[in-house]
């Protein structure tokens, strides 16, 4: 488990420092997985920021992905 962490991690911090959209494709050379790994990634963490607990949220248009805050905030 605590190697996911550490992925789920990585991309949650790359997501943060990119600023803008990013597509899986990219997401996976950059973080060195395969696609479907990037893609596993990208689900597990948007289901974990649907929490109310937390501010921001993964949004996706496409094969393209941002890390956003919240609109209530």
């Amino acid at each position: 488990m605590e190697k996911f962490e550490g992925k789920l991690a990585a991309l949650e911090a790359l997501l943060f420092i990119h600023g803008e959209a990013i597509d899986a494709g990219k997401v996976a050379k950059v973080l060195e997985l395969g696609e479907e790994e990037a893609r596993t990634l990208l689900a597990d963490l948007e289901k974990s920021l649907e929490s109310e607990g937390r501010g921001l949220r993964l949004i996706s248009d496409r094969d393209r992905f941002q890390l956003v805050t919240k609109p209530m905030f």
